[in-house]
């Protein structure tokens, strides 16, 4: 009844497409009759309890009515993913480092790794990086038992051409193709971002397609607080600057400066307040009654943070240009 395809969990790090969950079981053609009914069922118990068995689990004697044993296997999924690997906790470190909820670390951060990244990407020492950033954590006042799954990772584009290469795959207006990489040299900065590592069986909810998506929104946010320090930087310098020596324009260019700092900020506050905290409180606060509605309702929170940000729409990337 069921068809069972060669595809390894390991697999689920790299995969975009989600096959090991999404394809890896499916139903031959000739399906009893008495049992048409229940195959969607009958599918997913099968399919929990194999997660379950690959983690060591042990399983119990299944039992004979089809309901009863997806229910069953249902709850045993969740309990691995919800209680034995800690999955709420590992989504709070996500939600702290990937979505900024606890930015000060990256304020510390940054005063640390500045001078390595605004080298060439190509010339960024990682490992310096990595270190520094592990100094970092290892210096705040929160305790995060998952700080050391975080590392650093220079991407080979700008986030604005990741994006259009994204939209032009799944969106329907056309994108053409930039130019950017290659009619500059990249600094760290610009291709600065985060990789979180996951074990399996978490892989089957943090998939490579949902890592991406917080990568995305990462460096999205990442940019805006770039953004706002370069712009407090100069705003700063000209203040001083405009104490020993007074001057008209002088005073112009930072009130034009200030209104710039404004804008960024109520950028900001859009991203962190409107978008991704209220999305993670809708998220969180919804009881999950099964592992695939637990799989659908995280997709559509990615989803709809992307959609908000304005990060799915060519039109506004194209704009959208820290």
């Amino acid at each position: 009844m069921i068809i069972e395809k060669p595809l390894k969990k390991e697999m689920l790090t790299e995969d975009y497409n989600d096959s090991y969950w999404e394809t890896r079981y499916t139903f031959r053609e000739d399906i009893p009759q008495h049992l048409a009914s229940q195959k969607d069922q009958i599918l997913l118990a099968g399919k929990y309890w194999n997660v379950v068995r690959e983690c060591g689990g042990e399983i119990p004697t299944i039992p004979p009515k089809v309901e009863v044993a997806y229910r069953t296997a249902n709850t045993s999924l969740l309990n691995l993913l919800l209680s034995q690997h800690s999955l709420p906790k590992v989504l709070h470190s996500l939600k702290t480092y990937f979505l900024l909820s606890r930015s000060d670390f990256l304020t510390h951060f940054l005063d640390a790794v500045m001078p390595e990244l605004r080298k060439p990407a190509h010339n960024v020492n990682v490992l310096k990086c990595q270190s520094l950033l592990e100094i970092t954590l290892r210096s705040n006042d929160w305790h995060d038992a998952y700080k050391e799954n975080l590392q650093v990772r220079i991407d080979d584009s700008t986030l604005r051409d990741q994006l259009l290469r994204i939209v032009s795959v799944h969106g329907s207006t056309p994108v053409k193709s930039t130019a950017t990489t290659s009619n500059k040299q990249l600094t760290g900065l610009e291709c600065f971002s985060l990789e979180y590592n996951v074990e399996f069986p978490l892989t089957l909810i943090l998939t490579r397609k949902s890592m991406t998506k917080y990568q995305l929104l990462f460096r999205h946010l990442f940019q805006m607080k770039l953004v706002e320090r370069n712009l407090q930087a100069v705003w700063q310098s000209d203040f001083h600057q405009y104490k020993k020596s007074p001057h008209p324009l002088l005073q112009r260019a930072m009130c034009i400066r200030a209104k710039m700092l404004d804008i960024i900020l109520r950028l900001e506050s859009h991203a962190f307040g409107e978008v991704c905290s209220k999305q993670w409180a809708l998220f969180e606060g919804t009881k999950n009654a099964s592992v695939d509605e637990l799989l659908d309702r995280h997709t559509d929170f990615l989803d709809t943070c992307l959609k908000d940000c304005l990060l799915t729409d060519s039109q506004s990337v194209k704009v959208d240009s820290f």
